[in-house]
């Protein structure tokens, strides 16, 4: 019997060896592309797509094996109902339709020069898209006629989510969201407080949902959009681009340079929850509270079959700073004609009291177009208007360099 026990025993720690691998927290998964992905969407643990550039990846058994589907444009989203019938929309102004599971896709609807950024569907006829230029399409037969409800402005929308028939939402720019609650026929203007670009949403119920955006805002209702709590920021300046909840109390984000979040408490508590990696990610989705789905730039593909294992705690009001200096994500952004910088110095190069540090402003070909700061700057926190109003539309870049630390980003001026 003795034995027998040491045997069950030796068993039970080889078993645990071989799987604590296993139980890390995410693995990468090949797809044989490079491309940057944007959208990714299970229906299931099994079935799933992935869009991107001029590109859509297809699996059917939980992204061990991927079919790649070429589809020309910059595709920022994708959406399924079930195994045959999709969505895509691009950066060109197109959405498209498949009902074959996504290896064929055909053109509905066209929107020249308007980037269309997210599309989603309620059922098989109800469904609405998001897009540049205060852009919301409403369909009601299956894609066949899509109707525009708002008029053009410069705010660009960035993001459309569908909880009901009877509760939609659209966000974008200067902290916008748009609430529908009778099928897309009729849209509330809404503002969180703060002008930070919107890109995520997730409702656990008609009342309480979560949105995430540029500088790592967060923000949370209770009383299904009226008002807001400001969470401030859970990233360091970082854009929080996806977002995805399986209950009140469990749910994840993504963003910039691979910030891969988890919050068990409701959205209280934030933690570290991916594997160090300086990528971008773009989409993350759960089908259930132990698969989910990770997918960013150059090929980026992430999986974890235990809710993400264990995580580092940070608090949820305060801002991480993995690095002493940091820059942040401009806001607003786009921005027209202004906007605001923020960095931090910090004095521990060599204990130094000052740091020799410049805050420069580039074009696409990389010409010097404005500077910000030329000059030593002790330790602290600054804020630095930046005013673009004999600049033309475009993008930009910024720079901090202080002391050996650099870092840029990338902003939009949009007139």
């Amino acid at each position: 019997m003795k034995l027998i026990l040491n045997k069950i025993l030796l068993l039970i720690i080889i078993f645990y060896c071989i799987s604590s691998p296993i139980i890390g927290q995410w693995f990468e998964l090949n797809s044989g592309s490079q491309e940057n992905f944007h959208s990714v969407f299970f229906i299931d643990e099994s079935k799933g797509w992935i869009a991107g550039n001029n590109i859509v990846l297809i699996t059917s058994d939980g992204g061990n094996n991927w079919q790649q589907i070429q589809l020309i444009g910059s595709n920022n989203s994708v959406h399924f109902l079930n195994d045959n019938e999709g969505w895509i929309c691009n950066s060109e102004g197109k959405i498209f339709k498949t009902t074959d599971g996504g290896y064929n896709w055909i053109l509905k609807h066209s929107e020249p020069e308007k980037e269309i950024t997210s599309v989603t569907f309620y059922n098989g006829n109800l469904g609405i898209a998001s897009g540049y230029n205060r852009t919301i399409l409403v369909t009601s037969d299956g894609g066949e006629y899509w109707e525009r409800v708002l008029t053009e402005s410069y705010d660009h929308l960035l993001k459309s989510y569908i909880y009901s028939a009877d509760l939609m939402f659209v966000m974008g720019g200067n902290g916008l969201v748009y609430r529908s609650t009778d099928s897309g026929a009729n849209w509330d203007s809404l503002n969180v407080g703060m002008p930070n670009a919107l890109y995520g949403i997730s409702f656990i119920s008609p009342l309480t949902g979560f949105v995430f955006g540029c500088c790592g805002a967060y923000f949370k209702t209770t009383d299904g959009g009226d008002t807001w709590q400001n969470h401030d920021y859970i990233t360091p300046g970082d854009i929080i681009y996806s977002s995805s909840f399986v209950d009140e109390y469990t749910g994840w984000a993504v963003g910039e340079l691979g910030w891969l979040l988890k919050t068990t408490d409701g959205g209280d508590t934030w933690f570290e929850n991916g594997p160090p990696k300086n990528e971008e990610y773009r989409s993350i989705i759960f089908v259930n509270e132990d698969v989910g789905f990770v997918v960013g730039s150059n090929g980026t593909i992430l999986k974890t079959i235990n809710g993400g294992g264990s995580s580092t705690s940070i608090s949820g009001d305060e801002e991480v700073k993995p690095n002493v200096f940091w820059l942040s994500q401009n806001y607003p952004n786009p921005f027209n004609p202004s906007t605001v910088i923020r960095f931090e110095i910090s004095n521990v190069e060599a204990t130094r009291r000052v740091v020799f540090t410049t805050l420069k402003v580039y074009d696409v070909l990389g010409n010097e177009v404005a500077t910000l700061v030329d000059e030593e700057k002790p330790a602290g926190n600054y804020e630095m208007d930046f005013d673009a109003s004999k600049l033309s539309s475009g993008i930009y870049f910024y720079q901090l360099v202080a002391g050996s630390f650099t870092k840029t980003k990338k902003m939009v001026l949009l007139k």
